[in-house]
């Protein structure tokens, strides 16, 4: 003879099946309309974002800002990207640069 352990003696169903699948259904019907809700919402936000970066710009601070803009342009710098320090020159000085490197070995 041989005993065999059984962990709940005289237990021997299965979970019903129509609980089951209304759990089941509800879970993922919750999952999908929490993912909805927090994708609206963070489409909302963003194009709030948005409107307030863009449209909401008064001229004279769009003019401010491109005048800043074309000042880094137009003279050399020292600028950071990630990790780096690298030296910014306008790009004309940049083609006399190249044109005097390599004109020169034709």
């Amino acid at each position: 003879m041989s005993d065999v352990f059984e962990h709940n003696p005289d237990d021997h169903e299965d979970p019903a099946a129509g609980p089951l699948w209304l759990v089941a259904g509800l879970g993922i019907f919750l999952f999908i309309i929490t993912v909805l809700t927090l994708t609206a919402l963070s489409y909302n936000q963003q194009s709030l974002e948005e409107e307030s970066k863009v449209t909401t710009a008064t001229a004279q601070e769009i003019e401010d800002l491109r005048a800043e803009q074309q000042t880094r342009l137009a003279e050399a710098h020292l600028d950071q990207f990630e990790d780096e320090i690298a030296l910014v020159i306008p790009i004309e000085r940049a083609m006399e640069l190249i044109a005097e490197e390599y004109g020169e070995r034709r």
